[in-house]
């Protein structure tokens, strides 16, 4: 609060002397009777109660008790006396033990700034500097729950303005190479505008959120960048996207992404290469030709001199095979790039699992979860399988001969175990033991149906070798969807 300091004079050297003084004797006696009266219109106080859920105080409002004149005043002395912000429209709110410089103005104090003694002391505390001879506090709470976490001070360049906050984040109007400046950080949370090279905003944070209730109006003079270092860009909307150049085109550029896609997600599914017209002309071109080459060349072939220009046709034809195999081999008709979303039914549809390999594999979907596993037990399958097909052609041979006896010894000669796994083997030799059998009959109960398990088995087994190579294609194609 204001108060007065009174300095004394020192009084007259010779009270009972009436003697006549010259004029500087009389400027000494004036001097050492003068009173000197100093006014102290601001005040230091400590801050010694804030607003809280204990008392009525507003948000702003403090207790305090100045350093000088109410050194060592009990609380009960400065109770219902409040300081109130001398600009309530800037304010940083006090907090216990800060030192504020106080006024007073018709009988209310105000603060107007606090002191620190440590600059580099962002909430530096005085608990008990007005106290320092009697009533000190042992309660050295801040207030209002606050945690001092000690923040770092800002880094400042000379001239800078700074508005640094009580909890590691500040404002700081600058400048970088005399240009000005101004940073808003709020604990590692930046937003710079700076202007050394360009005018540039700038904001850095691990996540930045923007909410309207409206419209957000993206403009730019000339290019809108959108790019992710490390995580995806993901656009959705409630109603549509649109893409609407005005003079130029829409481009999806993965050339230089290494393994990159474009992928039409248009339903849950796997994503599924598309038709690549280019190489499905390949293949169609190439099967043309090789009926060109045919129907050209064939009819030639029986005239003595037109067969050297039927040959040519027909080897010209076959040009065209080769371009089908290496279309279909090398998987030219599919896009590998551009792939669009597949149900498993169609997959399947499309890409059905032979059927001597499903106990093997299982079906295109369990397949493609393990492709490479898949093919690797179906050439273990394949080659288990060679011995056993063997054994069924030799069976099969027997019964073209019609010999009952020789067929007879021939499945005697397979062990029984081996020949258990043959079906349609022990059919087959219940007619050689039978002695009735006369030559004609074996040819003629193939011709009714009676060897159908064991041809059928032959023709199921012969064309596990393609169905593997079959299954490999279809794992190529699986792999474009990875």
């Amino acid at each position: 609060m204001a108060y007065t300091e009174t300095g004394g004079g020192s009084g007259i050297d010779k009270p009972f002397d009436n003697s006549f003084v010259t004029r500087n004797e009389l400027y000494a006696i004036l001097d050492q009777l003068k009173e000197e009266n100093k006014f102290y219109e601001l005040e230091v106080f400590e801050i010694v109660e804030i607003s809280n859920s204990k008392n009525d105080l507003l948000k702003g409002e403090v207790v305090g008790r100045y350093v000088f004149s109410e050194q060592g005043d009990s609380v009960e002395e400065i109770e219902g006396r409040t300081f109130l912000p001398l600009n309530s429209n800037i304010i940083q709110y006090p907090l216990r033990g800060e030192l504020w410089l106080g006024m007073s103005y018709k009988g209310q104090q105000y603060y107007l700034a606090r002191l620190s003694e440590n600059i580099e002391d962002i909430n530096f505390q005085a608990f008990n500097e007005s106290s320092r001879t009697s009533s000190q506090t042992i309660d050295f709470e801040r207030g209002g729950g606050f945690v001092n976490t000690f923040p770092t001070p800002a880094r400042v360049n000379t001239g800078d303005t700074l508005f640094q906050g009580r909890f590691n984040n500040f404002i700081n109007i600058g400048n970088i190479e005399n240009t000005g400046s101004i940073e808003i950080n709020n604990n590692g949370s930046v937003l710079s505008m700076t202007n050394v090279e360009e005018p540039r905003v700038q904001v850095l944070s691990d996540k930045f959120v923007v909410g309207v209730n409206d419209t957000i109006d993206l403009i730019a003079g000339k290019d809108i960048n959108l790019q992710s270092n490390q995580g995806d860009v993901l656009i959705t909307s409630d109603d549509k996207i649109t893409l609407k150049p005005r003079n130029s085109t829409i481009e999806f550029d993965i050339k230089e992404s290494g393994n990159g896609k474009i992928v039409n997600l248009t339903k849950e599914g796997i994503p599924f290469p598309d038709l690549n017209m280019a190489g499905f002309l390949k293949q169609t071109m190439g099967v043309q030709k090789v009926f060109q080459g045919l129907t050209l060349g064939i009819p030639k072939l029986s005239n003595p001199l037109t067969l050297a220009s039927g040959v040519k046709d027909i080897v010209k034809g076959l040009e065209g095979a080769k371009n089908f195999v290496e279309a279909t081999l090398n998987l030219e008709f599919l896009e590998k790039e551009v792939l669009t979303t597949k149900t498993i039914g169609e997959i399947k549809a499309s890409l059905p699992i032979p059927s001597v390999l499903t106990n093997v594999v299982g079906n295109i979907e369990e397949f493609s979860k393990d492709i490479d596993g898949g093919i690797a037990k179906a050439e273990q399958f394949a080659e288990s399988n060679k011995a056993k097909l063997e054994q069924a052609n030799q069976i099969s041979a027997g019964i073209d001969k019609g010999s009952r006896r020789d067929l007879l010894a021939l499945l005697e000669n397979i062990p029984e175990e081996e020949r258990n796994q043959i079906p349609g083997a022990n059919d087959a030799l219940t007619i050689a033991q039978d002695t009735s059998v006369g030559g004609g009959d074996i040819p003629r109960a193939r011709d009714n149906g009676v060897f159908r398990l064991l041809e059928d088995y032959i023709a199921e087994q012969g064309s596990v070798e393609g169905d593997v190579e079959q299954l490999k294609m279809y794992g190529k194609i699986l792999n474009l969807t990875k």
